[in-house]
C-alpha cells in the first residue's frame, strides 16, 4: 500500500496525497500520514501540474490545511473560483434543460458533471467537469436530438464516437457541450444493462432546491468502475470518486452490489477499481472481502495492473499505458475493442506517414503504383525505425 511505503513518492506526490486523505476523511486503519511540514522542499509547479493532470486541484485546495499561503495557492483559489463559476453555470444549464424535458415528458438523468459532484461531494465545485453526460431512454433519443435542435443547440460530429450511436451538442452563445447517450457504456465496451429496471430504480435527490434524477449509490459504484476501468484509470480523481462514495454512503447493500456485477459481468472492473482505492487510501472496514474467490493468475495479473496504474497518476509526465498494461486492461474488461483501436493507432499509417510517403517521388511512380498499398502499411515502422536511428546516431 502507499500508506505503507512500498512505493516511492516524490515530494509533491506525497504532499497531493496527504491533501486527498484529509479532504475525503478516508477512515484507513494504519494512521501513517504525510504531514505537510514533514516534506521539506517541493516545486509547487510540479504539485499542481500533479493535481491538474489528475483532476483533482479541488480536492487539494481543500485539504492542504495549513495557514501557509503562497504564491501558487492564491493563483489555485482563483483559478478554483473561476472554476465554481463555470461549474455552476453548467448546473444552471442542465437544470434549465431537465425543466424543459419535464414539460415534453422526457425523464433525463445526469450521470456525471455536477449530478455526480454533488450526489458525491456535496458541492458542484470539488470536481472537475466541463460538459454534460446526460442519459435518455432510447425511445427518447430521436425526440430529444430534435428538441435540442430546436432549443438552438447545435449538433456537432464527433469522428471518434460516431458509431457509439451518441449525439453531441454545443450551444453556439455559451459552448457548453452536451453529450447525449441511450446507454451508459460505449458500443465497443458493451455493458448488458438491463435499462428498463435502472431507469426504475432511479432515485430522487435535491440539488439546490430542485430534485433531479440520479443513480442509487449501489448502481453508481459499479459504473465508476466500469468507467475507470473504460479509459484505464488515467486520472486519479476517479479513485477520488469511490473512495468519497464508499465514505458517503456506508451503509451500502454488498450483496445486492455483488449481485449486479453479476448481471453486468462486470466482477473484475469492480474488484480493480476497489483494489486501486485500497491500495491509494489504505484498507478499510468500508471494503468488505469480495465474495468468491480469484485465481492466482487474475490476481498476479491484477497487481501488476494495479502498480502500473499507480506509477502513471504520481509520474512526472502523462504517459499512455504501454502494450502489456492494455493488454492487461483487455483481461478485466472482457473486450478486446479497445486495444484493437489502440493497436491500429501505433501501427497504421496517420496523416504524417502518408505525407512522408507521398514526399519519395520513386514510390509515387505509375509504374509501382499498385504496390503502394502494400507498401503504405509499412510507412509507420519504416519511419519509426529511421527516426530512431537518428536519434541514436545524435
Amino acid at each position: 500500500m502507499l500508506i505503507s511505503g512500498n512505493y516511492q513518492l516524490s515530494p509533491e506526490a506525497r504532499l497531493l496525497l496527504s491533501a486527498l486523505r484529509k479532504t475525503l476523511n478516508w477512515p484507513h486503519q494504519q494512521q501513517v500520514e504525510h504531514q505537510l511540514d514533514q516534506v521539506g522542499n517541493y516545486n509547487s509547479e510540479h504539485l499542481l501540474n500533479l493535481a491538474i493532470r489528475n483532476g483533482v486541484e479541488a480536492l487539494l485546495e481543500v485539504g492542504w490545511q495549513t495557514d501557509d499561503l503562497p504564491e501558487w495557492r492564491i493563483n489555485l483559489r482563483a483559478f478554483l473560483n473561476r472554476k465554481r463559476l463555470q461549474n455552476l453555470s453548467l448546473l444552471g444549464e442542465f437544470l434549465q434543460l431537465q425543466y424543459r424535458c419535464q414539460k415534453e415528458g422526457i425523464p433525463i438523468l445526469g450521470f456525471k458533471g455536477p449530478i455526480l459532484a454533488h450526489q458525491l461531494f456535496g458541492d458542484v465545485a470539488k470536481r472537475s467537469y466541463c460538459d454534460l453526460d446526460i442519459l435518455v431512454e432510447e425511445k427518447n433519443l430521436n425526440r430529444l436530438t430534435e428538441l435540442l435542435q430546436t432549443w438552438g443547440y447545435q449538433a456537432r460530429q464527433i469522428t471518434e464516437f460516431i458509431e457509439n450511436g451518441d449525439r453531441y451538442f454545443v450551444d453556439p452563445t455559451r459552448r457548453y457541450s452536451i453529450d447525449l447517450h441511450s446507454a451508459l457504456t460505449p458500443s465497443y465496451y458493451p455493458i448488458p444493462i438491463d435499462y428498463t429496471k435502472l431507469w426504475k430504480e432511479l432515485i430522487w435527490i435535491d440539488l439546490q432546491g430542485n430534485s433531479v434524477l440520479a443513480l442509487t449509490p449501489e448502481t453508481l459504484l459499479i459504473l465508476l468502475c466500469i468507467h475507470g476501468t473504460k479509459d484505464n484509470w488515467q486520472q486519479l480523481k476517479w479513485i477520488c470518486d469511490i473512495s468519497q462514495l464508499l465514505t458517503s454512503f456506508p451503509e451500502l447493500n454488498w450483496s445486492y452490489i455483488h449481485e449486479l456485477t453479476n448481471d453486468f459481468r462486470t466482477s473484475r472492473a469492480l474488484d480493480l477499481g476497489l483494489n486501486l482505492c485500497e491500495e491509494v487510501f489504505g484498507s478499510s472496514d468500508l471494503i468488505p472481502k469480495m465474495l468468491g474467490s480469484r485465481s492466482n493468475l487474475f490476481s498476479l495479473l491484477q497487481k501488476h495492473l494495479t502498480c502500473c496504474i499507480i506509477s502513471r497518476f504520481f509520474s512526472d509526465s502523462s504517459q499512455p499505458p504501454g502494450l502489456l498494461e492494455n493488454l492487461l486492461f483487455c483481461c478485466i474488461r472482457g473486450h478486446v475493442y479497445p486495444f484493437r483501436r489502440w493497436l491500429e493507432k501505433r501501427i497504421l499509417p496517420n496523416e504524417l506517414d502518408k505525407s512522408w510517403f507521398r514526399e519519395i517521388k520513386f514510390l509515387n511512380q505509375k509504374s509501382i503504383f499498385w504496390i503502394s498499398g502494400t507498401l503504405s502499411l509499412l510507412i509507420r515502422p519504416i519511419r519509426l525505425i529511421i527516426k530512431t536511428s537518428r536519434k541514436l546516431l545524435i
